[in-house]
């Protein structure tokens, strides 16, 4: 994870900006759940239509609040908590922004015998958020969508 750029502070104090966050990354996880019973492209609209405010969010702001917030409502609300639906919410408080991409890629099992992985990840003007390991596991990238509002 990063360390470096504004949104970074001292361990233990959170911001009202960080609580905010916080709780926007949690409704839409909650909401992005609905991947489970409908087509990507719907899942997407149906975030973006219910994003508001804080606009221009970070990378790093919108990384750390996606990161806090996932884990807790997966263990919560006892619902799923996957590298698509982080990578639906991070993509989802970035989409104000130029440059956000949400990527699905897969790959071979280690073993010949294992089955295909799959995996989704978010680029922001080119690099890669949630997830920097993506380029050395070797996935082949199948999908990109624009995460635009």
């Amino acid at each position: 994870m990063k360390t470096k750029g504004a949104g970074v502070k001292k361990k233990g104090r959170s911001t009202l900006r960080d609580i905010v966050l916080f709780v926007h990354s949690a409704r839409l996880f909650l909401e992005a759940q609905c991947i489970r019973k409908s087509i990507l492209d719907q899942t997407i609209a149906r975030l973006q239509a219910k994003r508001h405010l804080p606009r221009h969010v970070s990378p790093i702001e919108a990384e750390l609040a996606t990161l806090r917030a996932s884990p807790r409502m997966a263990r919560w609300f006892a619902v799923c908590d996957t590298c698509l639906i982080r990578s639906l919410v991070l993509g989802t408080l970035l989409s104000d922004q130029e440059g956000v991409f949400l990527h699905i890629g897969f790959r071979q099992g280690i073993a010949q015998t294992e089955p295909v992985e799959g995996h989704a990840w978010i680029s922001f003007q080119g690099e890669v958020l949630l997830n920097s390991g993506v380029e050395d596991a070797c996935y082949k990238e199948t999908l990109s969508i624009e995460m635009r509002r």
